[in-house]
Protein backbone atom coordinates (compact mmCIF):
# COMPACT_ATOMS: atom_id res chain seq x y z
CA UNK A 1 0.00 0.00 0.00
CA UNK A 2 1.76 3.66 -0.88
CA UNK A 3 0.85 6.59 1.56
CA UNK A 4 0.54 10.16 -0.25
CA UNK A 5 3.25 12.19 0.70
CA UNK A 6 5.84 9.72 2.69
CA UNK A 7 8.03 9.22 -0.57
CA UNK A 8 6.83 6.17 -1.60
CA UNK A 9 7.02 4.20 1.19
CA UNK A 10 5.20 0.65 1.48
CA UNK A 11 4.22 -1.44 3.84
CA UNK A 12 3.03 -5.32 3.71
CA UNK A 13 1.25 -7.44 5.90
CA UNK A 14 3.50 -9.70 7.64
CA UNK A 15 2.99 -13.52 6.71
CA UNK A 16 2.63 -15.75 9.72
CA UNK A 17 5.68 -17.75 10.10
CA UNK A 18 5.22 -21.17 10.34
CA UNK A 19 7.19 -23.46 12.87
CA UNK A 20 8.26 -26.40 10.43
CA UNK A 21 11.02 -29.16 11.52
CA UNK A 22 11.60 -31.14 8.33
CA UNK A 23 14.55 -34.10 7.23
CA UNK A 24 14.02 -35.98 3.44
CA UNK A 25 15.66 -39.06 3.36
CA UNK A 26 16.76 -41.05 0.36
CA UNK A 27 16.27 -44.77 -0.51
CA UNK A 28 18.98 -45.75 -3.71
CA UNK A 29 21.39 -48.15 -5.26
CA UNK A 30 24.42 -47.40 -7.28
CA UNK A 31 22.65 -48.17 -10.50
CA UNK A 32 20.53 -45.11 -10.27
CA UNK A 33 17.07 -46.91 -8.34
CA UNK A 34 16.10 -43.50 -6.05
CA UNK A 35 13.05 -42.91 -4.05
CA UNK A 36 12.87 -39.68 -1.13
CA UNK A 37 10.47 -39.46 1.53
CA UNK A 38 9.44 -36.48 3.70
CA UNK A 39 9.13 -36.53 7.25
CA UNK A 40 8.30 -32.66 9.55
CA UNK A 41 6.80 -31.62 12.02
CA UNK A 42 4.63 -29.19 11.39
CA UNK A 43 1.92 -26.18 13.22
CA UNK A 44 -1.40 -27.48 12.62
CA UNK A 45 -0.10 -31.17 11.76
CA UNK A 46 -1.22 -34.41 13.73
CA UNK A 47 0.02 -37.84 14.71
CA UNK A 48 -2.33 -39.23 12.83
CA UNK A 49 -2.90 -38.76 8.96
CA UNK A 50 -3.74 -35.28 8.17
CA UNK A 51 -5.27 -34.77 4.58
CA UNK A 52 -3.61 -31.44 4.56
CA UNK A 53 -0.17 -32.52 5.67
CA UNK A 54 -0.17 -35.98 4.51
CA UNK A 55 0.80 -37.24 0.94
CA UNK A 56 0.31 -41.13 0.13
CA UNK A 57 2.86 -42.88 -2.06
CA UNK A 58 1.55 -43.56 -5.93
CA UNK A 59 3.91 -46.13 -6.41
CA UNK A 60 4.74 -44.59 -9.70
CA UNK A 61 8.54 -45.72 -9.45
CA UNK A 62 8.37 -49.40 -11.22
CA UNK A 63 11.85 -49.93 -9.13
CA UNK A 64 11.26 -48.74 -6.13
CA UNK A 65 9.26 -47.61 -3.64
CA UNK A 66 10.06 -45.61 0.02
CA UNK A 67 7.49 -44.69 2.50
CA UNK A 68 6.86 -43.49 5.94
CA UNK A 69 3.46 -45.40 7.69
CA UNK A 70 0.74 -44.78 10.00
CA UNK A 71 -2.58 -46.09 10.12
CA UNK A 72 -1.82 -48.50 7.65
CA UNK A 73 -1.23 -45.69 5.15
CA UNK A 74 1.84 -45.47 3.13
CA UNK A 75 3.42 -41.81 3.01
CA UNK A 76 5.57 -39.92 0.67
CA UNK A 77 5.30 -37.15 2.91
CA UNK A 78 4.26 -37.35 6.82
CA UNK A 79 3.41 -33.96 8.52
CA UNK A 80 3.31 -34.92 12.85
CA UNK A 81 2.76 -32.69 15.73
CA UNK A 82 4.62 -30.15 17.16
CA UNK A 83 6.37 -29.89 19.81
CA UNK A 84 8.79 -31.99 18.57
CA UNK A 85 9.56 -34.97 21.04
CA UNK A 86 12.77 -36.93 20.74
CA UNK A 87 11.13 -40.25 21.99
CA UNK A 88 9.18 -40.20 19.09
CA UNK A 89 9.10 -43.37 16.63
CA UNK A 90 8.34 -43.68 12.90
CA UNK A 91 7.64 -46.63 10.80
CA UNK A 92 9.61 -46.91 7.71
CA UNK A 93 8.33 -49.11 4.73
CA UNK A 94 9.71 -50.27 1.14
CA UNK A 95 9.19 -51.60 -1.77
CA UNK A 96 12.44 -53.12 -4.46
CA UNK A 97 11.87 -55.17 -7.75
CA UNK A 98 16.08 -55.21 -7.61
CA UNK A 99 17.62 -57.62 -5.04
CA UNK A 100 20.63 -56.44 -3.78
CA UNK A 101 22.61 -53.41 -1.50
CA UNK A 102 20.90 -50.20 -1.00
CA UNK A 103 21.39 -47.10 0.90
CA UNK A 104 19.10 -45.27 2.90
CA UNK A 105 20.58 -41.99 4.16
CA UNK A 106 19.36 -38.21 4.60
CA UNK A 107 19.57 -35.84 1.53
CA UNK A 108 18.73 -32.13 3.78
CA UNK A 109 17.25 -31.47 6.86
CA UNK A 110 16.09 -27.57 8.24
CA UNK A 111 14.71 -26.65 11.66
CA UNK A 112 15.78 -28.45 14.98
CA UNK A 113 16.39 -31.64 12.36
CA UNK A 114 19.01 -30.29 11.01
CA UNK A 115 21.25 -30.79 13.83
CA UNK A 116 19.24 -33.57 15.88
CA UNK A 117 20.63 -37.19 16.03
CA UNK A 118 18.48 -39.19 13.54
CA UNK A 119 18.59 -43.06 14.20
CA UNK A 120 17.94 -45.65 11.87
CA UNK A 121 16.91 -49.01 13.12
CA UNK A 122 17.36 -51.93 11.15
CA UNK A 123 15.08 -54.82 12.89
CA UNK A 124 16.57 -57.94 10.75
CA UNK A 125 20.22 -56.99 11.37
CA UNK A 126 19.60 -55.73 14.88
CA UNK A 127 21.76 -51.95 14.27
CA UNK A 128 21.00 -48.49 15.04
CA UNK A 129 22.81 -46.13 13.10
CA UNK A 130 22.96 -42.55 13.17
CA UNK A 131 21.86 -41.28 9.68
CA UNK A 132 23.27 -37.68 10.69
CA UNK A 133 26.95 -38.83 10.64
CA UNK A 134 26.81 -41.81 8.65
CA UNK A 135 24.86 -43.46 5.60
CA UNK A 136 23.33 -46.97 5.91
CA UNK A 137 23.54 -49.77 3.28
CA UNK A 138 21.92 -53.27 3.50
CA UNK A 139 20.94 -55.69 1.30
CA UNK A 140 17.67 -56.79 0.27
CA UNK A 141 15.74 -59.56 -1.48
CA UNK A 142 12.80 -58.48 -3.54
CA UNK A 143 9.49 -57.47 -1.93
CA UNK A 144 7.82 -55.29 0.05
CA UNK A 145 8.88 -54.79 3.47
CA UNK A 146 6.71 -52.56 6.03
CA UNK A 147 8.63 -53.75 9.71
CA UNK A 148 12.54 -53.89 9.02
CA UNK A 149 13.13 -50.25 9.25
CA UNK A 150 12.00 -47.21 11.88
CA UNK A 151 13.48 -43.64 12.69
CA UNK A 152 14.16 -42.91 16.74
CA UNK A 153 15.61 -39.38 17.67
CA UNK A 154 17.03 -41.43 20.87
CA UNK A 155 19.79 -43.95 20.92
CA UNK A 156 17.91 -47.27 21.42
CA UNK A 157 20.05 -48.20 24.41
CA UNK A 158 18.86 -44.84 26.12
CA UNK A 159 14.88 -45.77 25.17
CA UNK A 160 13.95 -47.08 28.57
CA UNK A 161 10.18 -47.01 30.42
CA UNK A 162 12.51 -45.57 33.59
CA UNK A 163 14.09 -43.14 32.09
CA UNK A 164 10.51 -41.87 31.29
CA UNK A 165 8.93 -41.94 34.63
CA UNK A 166 12.21 -40.51 36.41
CA UNK A 167 12.76 -43.51 38.63
CA UNK A 168 13.06 -42.00 42.11
CA UNK A 169 14.74 -45.03 43.52
CA UNK A 170 18.42 -44.03 41.99
CA UNK A 171 19.87 -40.28 43.01
CA UNK A 172 22.45 -38.96 40.66
CA UNK A 173 24.27 -35.84 41.66
CA UNK A 174 27.37 -34.08 40.45
CA UNK A 175 29.63 -31.89 42.17
CA UNK A 176 33.40 -31.21 41.68
CA UNK A 177 33.46 -33.39 38.49
CA UNK A 178 32.81 -36.66 41.02
CA UNK A 179 29.21 -38.04 39.55
CA UNK A 180 27.51 -39.97 42.94
CA UNK A 181 25.03 -42.44 42.71
CA UNK A 182 22.87 -43.61 45.57
CA UNK A 183 19.93 -46.72 44.87
CA UNK A 184 17.35 -47.07 47.69
CA UNK A 185 16.58 -50.09 47.21
CA UNK A 186 18.51 -52.55 45.02
CA UNK A 187 22.58 -52.92 44.44
CA UNK A 188 23.85 -50.92 41.29
CA UNK A 189 25.47 -53.77 38.94
CA UNK A 190 26.67 -51.35 35.56
CA UNK A 191 27.13 -48.12 35.07
CA UNK A 192 27.03 -46.95 31.69
CA UNK A 193 27.85 -42.87 30.36
CA UNK A 194 26.29 -41.68 27.14
CA UNK A 195 26.66 -38.43 25.58
CA UNK A 196 23.20 -37.43 24.07
CA UNK A 197 24.40 -39.01 20.29
CA UNK A 198 24.38 -42.03 22.02
CA UNK A 199 27.75 -42.23 21.85
CA UNK A 200 28.99 -44.69 25.40
CA UNK A 201 31.81 -42.84 26.75
CA UNK A 202 32.05 -44.79 30.34
CA UNK A 203 31.51 -47.91 31.18
CA UNK A 204 31.81 -49.96 35.30
CA UNK A 205 30.37 -53.30 35.43
CA UNK A 206 30.02 -55.47 38.80
CA UNK A 207 30.03 -53.01 41.28
CA UNK A 208 27.97 -54.65 43.83
CA UNK A 209 26.93 -51.54 46.09
CA UNK A 210 24.04 -49.56 46.87
CA UNK A 211 26.68 -45.86 46.65
CA UNK A 212 29.38 -45.44 44.02
CA UNK A 213 31.36 -42.65 42.82
CA UNK A 214 32.94 -41.96 39.72
CA UNK A 215 35.87 -39.47 40.16
CA UNK A 216 38.16 -40.60 37.01
CA UNK A 217 35.67 -39.38 34.35
CA UNK A 218 36.84 -36.93 31.81
CA UNK A 219 34.71 -34.68 30.01
CA UNK A 220 33.72 -31.03 28.79
CA UNK A 221 30.92 -29.60 30.11
CA UNK A 222 27.87 -30.92 28.96
CA UNK A 223 24.39 -33.09 29.05
CA UNK A 224 25.03 -36.82 29.64
CA UNK A 225 23.07 -39.92 30.21
CA UNK A 226 23.57 -42.23 33.28
CA UNK A 227 22.18 -45.45 32.46
CA UNK A 228 22.26 -47.49 35.55
CA UNK A 229 21.59 -51.38 35.65
CA UNK A 230 20.53 -52.96 38.86
CA UNK A 231 21.04 -56.50 40.27
CA UNK A 232 17.07 -57.69 39.84
CA UNK A 233 18.12 -56.45 35.57
CA UNK A 234 16.03 -53.41 36.08
CA UNK A 235 17.49 -50.18 34.06
CA UNK A 236 17.45 -46.93 34.90
CA UNK A 237 18.60 -43.40 32.62
CA UNK A 238 18.90 -40.12 33.88
CA UNK A 239 20.11 -37.05 32.53
CA UNK A 240 22.68 -34.88 34.17
CA UNK A 241 25.08 -31.78 33.60
CA UNK A 242 28.40 -32.28 34.40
Amino acid sequence: MRIQDKNNAFFKIAKKTIEKHRIWLNFRNEEGAFKQTLLGYVDGATNGYDINFDGETLDGNQFVDFYSIIEDKKLVIQGRGLPFKDSDEIILGYKTTIAGEFTIEIDHADGCLSHQPVYLLDKIEGKSIDLSINNYKFTTNKGTFTDRFSIHFLNENLKTNEFENDDNSLFISVKNQVITLNSSQEKIDTVFIYDVSGNLLFKKRNNETNQMSISNFKSAQQVLLIQTVLKNDKKITKKIIF
